[in-house]
């Protein structure tokens, strides 16, 4: 709205995507919790989704 950049906010989007993968890997390799990991995973996903739409426009 007031025309601020919003480049800080897409790469803490990334960053955020990132460690939801990690959680999803420690989800299915250590808890051997599906559920879980596909839960993160999806988070994880709408974040990397968030990330290129800031970065796209």
């Amino acid at each position: 709205m007031k025309g601020l950049e919003g480049s800080g906010l897409g790469w803490f989007s990334l960053w955020v995507a990132i460690i939801g993968v990690v959680y999803t890997l420690t989800s299915i390799i250590h808890l051997h919790n599906v559920v879980n990991a596909l839960t993160w995973a999806m988070w994880a996903f709408l974040w990397y989704l968030f990330f290129l739409f800031i970065k796209c426009t």
